[in-house]
């Protein structure tokens, strides 16, 4: 009945059962809190069941900001297994155990923080910027949410019964095949990506279809924000990478759980074809993370610069060039494999040229900022801290795009460091720009500047000091993955290393501590204009917080920086309402959710008539959502005329 779940799976060491207590004792504390303060019926109302497009944004963030700070302790037990684990000392984590969290900690920030995060500000900003109610699908944008969340919870869940995978979290064949690794933790993985990898998908063609189909009157495609065009180059990169991930972890399943032999060097498999689908896949991942990033530098550059963006068409192509040769560069990662000269050459050459649009966008935000009067703001610098980190990032990637550098360079901790200084100094950064300047809009107060600045430096000096030592330990010859080292020489890099990390962890205290003290003072920091920052683009247009509907009247867009426009022409004439058609709020998003982790938790542990249950259950709510007659209701004019009218006199 229960598979191959037995009480063995409930054993582990003490770190993982601290880790498990912990993670019980704040699920604990916040079912106390709701029962305490009697919010269920407000939070299953106003929040799990909604389809607005801005909730659903603010529950990705938040998801994403959990799994950050899990993914930080995972980095920081990794840097002081490494400051301890020299000669005769073994440190303080077992192998496996070790194995264990640098494949969380992969799979933690690339998919639930990297991706949460980006998600949840394109939920937020898109469909603002193009003057739209909602998102063309709005139930399936909460069913991608919970099958995003569901998927995470394979992580979290590892932490208690079973073991997570320790292949690395691109969990390459033979390694992650029955033969070496016969227990559950390449089936969690597997599940973890299949699962929120659909929800990935899904909001792709959701995203794509508001953006060609939902944008305002009079916005034609070269009047779009950046932010949204980076957006549309993502979600054309979501829809043609993911079907690959899928069908590739479709593969490694059969091979695991029906001996087909796909990626095993016998039986005529390859595991090479594997590593070619991953990063089929996961190079254009790399820009499906950090597009919508250079679509928020593209925002906020401009308004604290007071100037329009310099080069919008360059920009503009520079993005759908990322898009193209995103594709035909993903071979770069593994040089080493044998191809030959010839293929090695063609994708040196390709991924050296894909650096020409990313230099164009670099020199197009500094240009923008030539002249003008730049005020350094929060996401100002976090711009500048972007700058800083992601060039050092994109010359090393340069460097180990030649063949014979590649070789020698090849899974080091050079390459750690450079993938960290693309996507920490690209998405983050991003994000974090994005966060500071897109708050008031949605919570109609600012944050602190003050303990945002703290937060920035200490991000900053704490990425350096955890990843320029990476640099000089990957030229020395330490490989990624070593939980053990006999050369006492790479001690002291591995702790200043550890120390940046616990100065990255500080800087995410101050940011906890700035929502705190935002949230105390929002009376003193409180936004009544809707537009604190004399914006260009139309998410300004509406009032801070934006009502359910955003726009009272949908705006007509007749220049590129629309709201910029607006203010300008300073119309005095009355508005016109009319009928709202919205969306109703559901919880079969919340149901397709959990049924789909109980599929997944199935599988892992191969309880086959629950996974069968599950599956019906799902097919079931499908088909119930289908034949629901009556998704959505009509704000009549009066309704609309009194909420604007109370909105104008508060």
């Amino acid at each position: 009945m229960f598979g191959r779940l037995t009480l063995e799976a409930f054993k582990h060491d003490w770190i993982e059962y601290l880790a498990g207590v912990s993670m019980m004792m704040g699920a604990v504390f916040v079912l106390v809190l709701l029962t305490y303060f009697k919010r269920w019926g407000w939070i299953w109302r106003e929040w799990l069941t909604s389809v607005d497009h801005k909730k659903i944004g603010i529950m990705y963030i938040v998801t994403s900001f959990i799994m950050l700070v899990k993914g930080l302790v995972d980095a920081i037990m990794m840097r002081a297994q490494q400051a301890l684990a020299v000669g005769d000392s073994m440190g303080y984590l077992t192998a496996s155990h070790f194995q264990q969290i640098f494949t969380a900690h992969g799979v933690t920030m690339i998919f639930f923080v990297g991706m949460g995060v980006m998600f949840g500000l394109i939920n937020l900003i898109m469909p603002l910027q193009i003057g739209a109610r909602d998102v063309a699908f709005p139930f399936l944008n909460s069913l991608s949410f919970w099958l995003f969340a569901s998927g995470g919870m394979f992580i979290l869940v590892s932490l208690v019964i079973g073991v997570f995978a320790g292949t690395g979290w691109t969990a390459y064949p033979p390694l992650s095949g029955l033969e070496y690794s016969p227990g559950v933790g390449v089936d969690y993985w597997l599940w973890t990506i299949q699962i929120s990898g659909a929800g990935s998908l899904l909001s792709g063609i959701n995203f794509f279809v508001t953006i060609l189909k939902m944008r305002a009157p009079g916005m034609t495609l070269m009047k779009m924000p950046i932010f949204v065009w980076a957006t549309l180059t993502t979600v054309v990169l979501v829809i043609f990478a993911f079907p690959i991930l899928t069908a590739n972890l479709a593969m490694l399943t059969s091979d695991r759980l029906l001996g087909t032999h796909i990626f095993t060097s016998d039986f005529g498999g390859n595991p090479m074809m594997y590593v070619n689908l991953i990063w089929a896949w996961g190079h254009p991942e790399v820009y499906i993370l950090v597009l919508p990033a250079f679509g928020i530098f593209s925002e906020v550059v401009p308004v604290f610069s007071h100037k329009r963006l310099f080069g919008y068409p360059t920009m503009v192509w520079a993005l759908i060039a990322i898009t193209f040769l995103s594709f035909i560069v993903w071979l770069h990662h593994f040089f080493t494999m044998g191809a030959g000269p010839s293929v090695n050459a063609f994708f040196g050459i390709m991924t050296m040229i894909i650096a020409i649009p990313t230099g164009v966008k670099v020199f197009n935000w500094l240009f923008t900022m030539f002249r003008g009067r730049v005020v350094f703001t929060t996401p100002m610098l976090w711009f500048m801290g972007f700058i800083a980190i992601f060039v050092i990032g994109g010359m090393t990637g340069v460097l180990m795009s030649i063949p014979p550098a590649d070789f020698q360079l090849h899974n080091s901790l050079f390459l750690i460091a450079h993938f960290h200084s693309t996507i920490i100094g690209g998405v983050l950064f991003g994000f974090f720009a994005g966060y500071a300047y897109w708050f008031p809009k949605f919570y109609g107060f600012r944050l602190n500047e003050t303990l945002g600045k703290y937060a920035f430096w200490c991000w900053f000096i704490g990425f350096l000091m955890a990843f320029l030592p990476l640099y000089a330990l990957g030229l020395m010859g330490a490989t990624r993955r070593l939980n053990h080292y006999g050369e006492t020489d790479w001690q002291p890099l591995f702790i200043v290393a550890g120390m940046g990390a616990l100065l990255i962890a500080a800087g995410v205290g101050f940011q906890l501590l700035q929502l705190y003290v935002s949230i105390r003072d929002r009376k003193d920091n409180r936004d009544v204009t809707g537009d604190p920052w004399d914006g260009r683009t139309l998410e300004w247009a509406t009032r801070s917080p934006p009502p359910f509907y955003n726009f009272a009247v949908v705006p007509e867009v007749h220049e590129r920086d629309a709201f910029w426009e607006m203010k300008k022409s300073k119309s005095t004439e009355k508005p016109h309402y009319e009928p709202i058609h919205m969306p109703k709020n559901t919880g079969m998003g919340v149901y397709i959710g959990i049924l789909s982790f109980i599929l997944g938790f199935a599988m892992v542990w191969y309880m086959f008539w629950l996974a069968a249950l599950s599956t019906l259950g799902i097919i079931i709510c499908c088909i119930l959502r289908l034949c629901d007659k009556h998704t959505d209701y009509t704000v009549s004019v009066e309704e609309v005329e009194i909420i604007e009218n109370r909105a104008r006199s508060v």
